[in-house]
């Protein structure tokens, strides 16, 4: 029993020499790839328990500075594959998200569109026409006015009342949505 206390107490001393004559230049190897002080300091350690782990099979004392290096490089692989698949796993994540959100925001305009489409389609033919030729086409009142040979405020009067229908079958923020996405389509067309 006393042979055990003395072997573990010099394997003790031999595990604080080699811990303090080799700390420092294992610190500076793995803080200058791992920037991040937390991560850094659990490979250190882990480093130091794998160290202990095989302290009663490790024979030269001097070769145990690369061995710690060594451990330190695996851990630090390890460390940057773990942190590369969860990157990848979040960027992947992130773009099926976006593109369900893009799926279903484009079912959505999709039907939005439809009901506009209806509702535009119910406008007696002359304000239907006038209202395309603002809205969708982009025509100022003048020049509607002068291809229709109308005046103006019968312009206004036709936009007003398709507007006061429009109004009466959605709600302000899904007209605010429908009409802008018409007017780029027609600027695309």
């Amino acid at each position: 029993m006393a042979t055990s206390n003395n072997h573990k107490k010099a394997l003790i001393e031999r595990y604080e020499k080699i811990y303090f004559s080799t700390k420092d230049r294992l610190i500076s190897f793995v803080r200058t790839n791992i920037r991040d002080n937390a991560i850094a300091d659990d490979i250190i350690q882990e480093c130091y328990i794998r160290l202990w782990e095989k302290l009663e099979t490790l024979q030269d004392d001097h070769t145990i500075l690369a061995l710690l290096r060594k451990y330190a490089h695996n851990l630090i692989i390890d460390y940057v594959r773990k942190t590369a698949r969860e990157t990848l796993r979040h960027t992947v994540y992130q773009q099926q998200q976006d593109s369900t959100c893009t799926a279903d925001n484009q079912l959505l305009l999709k039907e939005m569109l439809q009901d506009y489409d209806s509702v535009i389609q119910t406008l007696p033919q002359k304000r239907r026409i006038i209202y395309r030729m603002v809205r969708e086409e982009g025509l100022s009142h003048r020049e509607i006015a002068a291809r229709l040979n109308i005046s103006t405020n019968t312009i206004e009067k036709h936009m007003n009342e398709a507007l006061h229908t429009l109004r009466a079958h959605f709600p302000p923020d899904r007209l605010s949505v429908v009409v802008p996405v018409l007017a780029m389509c027609a600027m695309n067309a």
